[in-house]
């Protein structure tokens, strides 16, 4: 019956997901929850991007993220919250700055203000629509608030723009995750 196909279909992507999450956990040595020290530690991060942002965000932003990585959450706090000041001080007087609603979107994110940050980032979107840096932290703040269908898209636009083959291995992972977040939740309706 339709019940019975769309039940084991659903246990394929779900089994299909694990198997894509564990490989990726045994052959590279970290899970999704490690994203974010993976990334700073690879150095990818934008840059040569024309025009830069506020040089004292962008200082604020850096500091944030040192702090964060570091584990002293505290500070990357009043870090990421300084940035904000000064990228929004920068969008006041120059609202189509080409990365002040990039960096003042993943400050937010780092402040777990995922509706904010998502606002951002797809500002930020809407003025480069392959700048696959936005797309991933925006599907990482989808994410957060276990909002997969938005996430996966954001995902799939990663791959599809990316010229890095780490930045592609992330979203694909993180697709994978959702997808398997999604079965379950299916699953678990019966």
């Amino acid at each position: 019956t339709i019940v019975k196909e769309k039940i084991r279909l659903l246990f394929l992507v779900v089994l299909s997901a694990v198997v894509v999450i564990v490989g990726l956990y045994f052959v590279f040595g970290y899970s999704p929850g490690d994203l974010g020290n993976l990334i700073n530690k690879q150095g990818l991060e934008k840059s040569g991007k024309q025009g830069t942002s506020s040089e004292a965000g962008q200082q604020h932003f850096d500091k944030g993220l040192e702090l964060y990585t570091a584990d002293r959450y505290d500070e990357a706090v009043v870090e990421f919250t300084k940035a904000v000041v000064e990228f929004t001080k920068t969008i006041e007087i120059d609202p189509n700055h080409p990365d002040a609603h990039y960096y003042r979107g993943k400050s937010y994110y780092f402040l777990k203000q995922y509706d904010l940050a998502i606002a951002d980032l797809s500002i930020a979107i809407g003025r480069d629509t392959k700048d696959f840096y936005a797309y991933y932290w925006r599907g990482i703040a989808y994410v957060n608030k276990e909002q997969s269908d938005l996430a996966i898209a954001d995902f799939n636009k990663v791959i599809q723009f990316s010229d890095s083959a780490v930045f592609t291995k992330l979203a694909t992972e993180n697709q994978a995750s959702e997808y398997n977040r999604q079965g379950v939740a299916l699953f678990s309706q019966g």
